[in-house]
């Protein structure tokens, strides 16, 4: 990114020189329009100016430079100069000095790397870029996987990383936005990116990171590299990082950081934030506040200024052999040369005395939740990255609004509901096993994901309640209730007319979890039992037909007229409503019965009605009716034959508890924020184990 054109104009230095090349900072800036070992560009243009007035650098001619306009001996300094076009003569001199041919201009990542090999420098720059990616997509487990990462390089440069990281990683990122200010370096990003046939890919922007001209929320990462040293306030660059990052996503950047050294005066450090054109310069802590300050969580810094020494002296080197062993070149490169070095060595000497660090700053951006209803146990949240909205009003108010909103069964979303939700929500949690009170087109429509809490143990309890409904049903046992016991002529002999799970036949409309599970459970203590279900041709299962030993029948009418109990398991919406209706009814057997703990309307009330009074059917176990509850004058309050529970499956305080640990699990889950403590220790638990068992069988 080009330096700010309102920052202040280079000064001198500890010796009262003016500097040369107006002392920017990153050596990738000391570059001249002049003959530098063969550095030459058409498009240099120098205009001489005065030694006691340095030049005040533009957004077009970024850097103030020395100029061949004068002739001076060797130790003499020489007049700064504008280039038209630095960035071309800039990779012209990483190539010529450094032994180079590379496009990236940040500083480099030494680890395992051979410093005395051609183009080192450029490899170098390219493994801190892969390291920041590694470090961001860690951040991000959840996206790891993923085929449409979204991410936004602040201060791009010539695109040179993101179009690395687009090429190496086309399976995960889906699009990288290169938002820059100099137009000649997007101009090279947009060439580069046209050449290797990426344009549809790379997105090159015109435009300041202190203004970011997209909306919030668009990013999953936020990323830059050594170009927000020169913001004007960093808090505005942070904050607009915030804003454009997705809730859950990531912010990573490296840059050159104040020193903390606590021997360093005050005024040694302003004179080098001015000599090196620096506003609002931070220290690593007055970071970490700072980016905390604008709503990023769990911000750390890591210390890099190792590998900074590492390219300075590496620079150092060059251009010392440059000037020992180099071609004769033109009194001004030589000049040039040795400004080079002087000031490389005043660079390696400050970092020595911790003038400056330079490093990586890594945060997260907080999930903000909204209950919106009452839980019915305690909601205890352990992890710092989600927010709830209902204890931090001041927060909404500020614009944080709800990315996550959690139900119960009670809270009914229908289309206007869903249509009036926030433009940040994007994940619904509901506190229950169906999904009938949300309008889940609505929903899809709008980009939401609806979740379920306490899915789990919601199906291992209806698992469990509805295996023994159909003992207890097959043996009438219910009916036994109000046999005389004992009574005069009773005896072990006496019994009633019964079946056992072995010699009937169960039909399943539906193969959900629960159906599953169920069937799985009847397995263990009825290997032989004759299991028969239906679901639409689509769904059909081969594989758990044949895992399960199910039998597959299409019509639901033929599975009727074949069971001996009859148990919808399928969830309620417009095709299953009243499913089991007149005609289901009627295929039934004498001796069957029908078990609902699905939901009330999945039954045909009316019919059901009918089929037990005329005794078409042998009982009806309801854990669900419809009407909930059924009117006080209803006739099934009096049948014989029926059995209604007060929709009771998951009744217990196992769920109960289950519903609300649950919530924290899923919103960590789907933004990637780690886990809970709790999921943890379980998680840990059960690698004891296995690792247990592995060590006793080996």
């Amino acid at each position: 990114m080009a330096p700010n054109p309102n920052s202040k104009s280079p000064t001198e230095d500890a010796t009262g020189d003016v500097i040369c090349i107006a002392d920017q900072f990153h050596f990738s800036s000391f570059y001249s329009s002049t003959n530098l070992a063969g550095l030459e560009d058409d498009d240099s243009v120098s205009t001489p100016t005065s030694t006691t007035t340095p030049h005040r650098p533009s957004r077009s001619d970024s850097m103030s430079i020395i100029g061949p306009e004068e002739q001076v001996n060797g130790d003499a300094r020489l007049k700064p100069h504008t280039i038209a076009n630095p960035d071309r003569v800039k990779l012209k001199f990483y190539s010529n000095v450094l032994g180079d041919n590379s496009t990236f201009i940040h500083y480099g990542k030494w680890d395992g790397l051979d410093q005395d090999q051609p183009g080192a420098y450029g490899r170098a720059s390219e493994a801190m870029t892969d390291y920041m990616y590694n470090l961001s997509m860690s951040l991000l487990p959840h996206r790891m996987d993923s085929n449409d990462v979204n991410y936004i390089d602040l201060g791009s440069g010539t695109g040179a990383s993101a179009i690395h990281l687009v090429q190496k990683h086309s399976a995960t990122i889906s699009k990288a936005t290169c938002l820059n200010l100099c137009k000649e370096q997007n101009d090279m990003a947009i060439d580069t990116a046209a050449e290797m046939d990426m344009t549809d890919r790379i997105d090159v922007v015109e435009a300041s990171f202190e203004e970011i001209p997209f909306e919030e929320n668009q990013y999953d990462l936020a990323f830059s590299q050594d170009a927000f040293i020169h913001a004007l306030t960093k808090k505005k660059v942070y904050a607009e990082a915030y804003r454009v990052t997705k809730p859950g996503g990531a912010f990573v950047f490296c840059d050159l950081m104040c020193g903390d050294n606590p021997d360093l005066t005050v005024q040694e450090l302003a004179q080098f934030a001015e000599r090196n054109r620096i506003n609002d310069w931070l220290n690593p802590s007055q970071v970490i506040k700072t980016c905390e300050e604008v709503g990023f969580k769990d911000v750390k810094f890591i210390n890099l200024t190792t590998d900074l020494r590492i390219s300075f002296q590496l620079m150092l080197k060059k251009v010392t052999f440059v000037l020992e062993h180099g071609d004769s070149h033109p009194n001004s490169s030589r000049v040039l040369l040795m400004n080079y070095r002087d000031s490389i060595c005043r660079r390696i000497t400050q970092i020595e005395r911790g003038v400056f660090k330079w490093g990586v700053i890594h945060a997260r951006k907080p999930v903000f939740m909204e209950l919106t209803v009452k839980t019915p146990v305690p909601f205890v949240k352990t992890n710092h990255l989600i927010i709830d909205v209902n204890k931090v009003s001041q927060k909404v108010e500020e614009g944080q609004e709800a990315n996550v909103v959690v139900v119960d069964i009670l809270k009914k979303m229908p289309k206007e509901q869903i249509d009036a939700l926030p433009s940040t929500v994007e994940l619904l949690i509901t506190m229950s096993a169906g999904l009938d009170h949300i309008d889940l087109d609505a929903c899809k429509a709008k980009g939401i994901i609806v979740k379920q809490s306490g899915r789990d143990a919601i199906t291992n309890h209806v698992i469990q309640y509805t295996l023994c409904f159909i003992t207890l049903g097959l043996r009438d046992a219910f009916n036994q209730l109000g046999v005389a016991f004992p009574s005069k002529g009773w005896n072990l002999n006496w019994n009633c007319e019964g079946k056992s799970l072995t010699s009937c036949t169960i039909g399943i409309v539906g193969l959900g979890l629960i159906a599953k599970g169920l069937i799985a459970e009847i397995r263990k203590l009825a290997p032989d039992t004759r299991i028969i279900y239906t679901v639409p041709k689509q769904r059909r299962d081969f594989d758990v037909e044949s895992k399960l030993k199910l039998e597959y029948v299409a019509e639901l009418t033929d599975l009727a007229s074949q069971c001996d109990v009859l148990l919808p398991l399928c969830s309620l919406n417009k095709s299953t409503e009243h499913l089991i209706d007149k005609e289901i009814l009627g295929c039934l057997k004498p001796e069957a019965g029908i078990i609902n703990v699905s939901r009330g309307k999945v039954v045909d009330t009316d019919a059901l009605t009918e089929a037990l009074e005329n005794k078409s059917i042998r009982y009806a176990i309801l854990d669900c009716t419809y009407p909930e509850p059924l009117p006080a004058d209803h006739p099934l309050w009096k049948k014989d034959n029926c059995f209604i529970f007060p929709h009771y499956a998951t009744n217990t305080m196992d769920v109960r508890e289950k519903l609300v640990t649950d919530i924290q699990p899923i919103i960590e889950d789907h933004y990637g924020l780690g886990h809970s403590d709790a999921r943890q220790k379980a998680e840990e638990k059960i690698l004891r184990y296995d690792l247990a068992v592995a060590h006793r069988l080996t």
